[in-house]
């Protein structure tokens, strides 16, 4: 099966970064798929959501989400 997967985030009037995100990942016969919503916004809300993506995306998904 393909899966095509798209997002788009907006920032808050007069920031340059958010703390939206999604991940989509695919190992095999196992599919993740993330909404990341950090709480606030701006820069700090940003390095939240990279941190989270960054363990997302680092993470054995036949472990399951509860490893996570």
């Amino acid at each position: 099966m393909k899966c095509h997967a798209f997002f788009q985030t907006l920032p808050r009037a007069g920031e340059l970064e958010n703390g939206d995100a999604a991940l989509h990942r695919v190992d095999g016969d196992i599919t993740m798929l993330a909404v990341i919503d950090a709480l606030g916004h701006g820069t700090r809300a940003a390095e939240v959501t990279a941190t989270a993506t960054r363990v997302l995306q680092e993470s054995a998904l036949a472990s399951g989400v509860s490893a996570i």
